[in-house]
């Protein structure tokens, strides 16, 4: 049996190993141009704001990828041009038990955007507040994770304490839940600000001070 393409003694599918290889890929990009927005924070738009887990390009890289052969070895190495990342991906393995190496590139095209969590901050949106009356910072930031601290849009000092505005009142409560573990004296109250289609929207604020 020969190759279909070239002719020579077939290997596999009517190929041979060679022209099976240049008709299989190891991967394949899903997308040839990648638009996203992108914050100075470092957070990066493409469906939603999200921080990179390592590296803006290589995260949007992994989703921008179908492997299709077993990957031994991948590396990604990016120029920059103005806003457009040249995006290269470089892959070694094997795809029906033959060795293969395969180089693609990209390309990734940013525009300069404030994230959601940014413009919260600028603007001094807050949906919850936390009131630190006698009870240090270091209690409060020994509950709140450093990956949600960017949840805080200002932290003012007063007098025997501390005023701590939170852009997310589920992770509010998330801190008032654990800082009831620590046995302290916590009062909650709410204030209506406004309605949105229809529904009451209520901000909420926590008293924490220790138990007296």
């Amino acid at each position: 049996m020969f190759c279909i393409k070239c002719g020579k003694p077939a290997w596999k599918d009517n190929l041979c190993k060679e022209c099976f290889l240049e008709k299989n890929e190891l991967f394949s990009i899903k997308n040839k141009v990648v638009r996203i927005k992108e914050c100075s924070c470092g957070r990066y738009f493409i469906k939603k704001w999200v921080k990179p887990k390592k590296n803006i390009i290589e995260d949007i890289t992994n989703d921008n990828i179908k492997l299709l052969g077993d990957i031994s070895e991948k590396s990604v190495s990016w120029k920059r041009k103005g806003n457009k990342y040249i995006v290269r991906v470089r892959a070694v393995g094997t795809i029906g038990g033959l060795q293969k190496e395969e180089e693609k590139e990209y390309i990734i095209i940013t525009r300069k955007n404030m994230c959601d969590v940014c413009t919260k901050r600028k603007g001094n949106y807050y949906e919850a507040q936390i009131q630190l009356r006698g009870v240090s910072l270091k209690k409060f930031f020994s509950i709140l994770p450093k990956k949600d601290r960017d949840k805080i849009t200002k932290l003012e000092k007063v007098r025997n304490g501390f005023n701590i505005y939170l852009s997310d009142k589920k992770m509010a409560k998330k801190i008032i839940m654990g800082m009831k573990r620590l046995n302290l004296n916590i009062k909650p109250s709410y204030k209506l600000v406004g309605m949105k289609k229809g529904r009451k929207i209520y901000r909420d604020y926590y008293s924490v001070k220790p138990l007296s």
